[in-house]
């Protein structure tokens, strides 16, 4: 090869290599839009799974629903499920004290903690509370049989002093 051949083959040389370069670099970008786009399609799959458990979650929970709701109104409708009637408590205890000729109960009932119980169970340790009745003073005497206890009214039952 002559050196005048070589001059003739550096336009076309140069341009060759530019276009390597530029198919090079279309090359890398081509690869980075499928890798985004193959990341972006394994997401919406992975969402694609997780509505459908969902869906199918939510068809169990409302055959559970279903399955329970009678009971759940049944006790509901008893007062077993529902607000606390604190202040009926607090109605009950007066009522009990001056059934019984009590003198000078003292009671207090206190804030809301967890059913202790329900510490092995953590589900019901989030639904369910209990009311803890913080102190009571007797300072009368009378004899209060164990089958005196409030009915799910919060009503007592009647008791004198002396019942057996």
């Amino acid at each position: 090869m002559k050196p005048s051949d070589l001059r003739a083959l550096r336009m076309p040389l140069a341009v060759l290599l530019m276009v390597m370069l530029a198919s090079g670099a279309l090359i890398f970008y081509t690869k980075r839009l499928a890798d985004a786009s193959f990341h972006q399609l394994q997401q919406q799959q992975n969402q694609l799974r997780e509505a459908r458990i969902r869906y199918q979650k939510s068809g169990d929970e409302k055959e559970i629903i279903n399955r329970y709701l009678d009971d759940y109104l049944r006790l509901q409708k008893q007062g077993f499920i529902g607000t606390e009637p604190r202040m009926n408590w607090l109605d009950g205890l007066r009522i009990a004290n001056q059934q019984a000729e009590l003198f000078g109960v003292e009671y207090q009932i206190g804030a809301q903690q967890p059913y202790a119980l329900a510490s092995s169970t953590s589900s019901l340790q989030k639904t369910s509370g209990s009311s803890i009745l913080t102190s009571v003073n007797w300072t009368g005497s009378a004899t209060i049989p164990p089958s005196s206890v409030f009915s799910p009214t919060c009503r007592p039952n009647a008791v004198s002093p002396g019942s057996p």
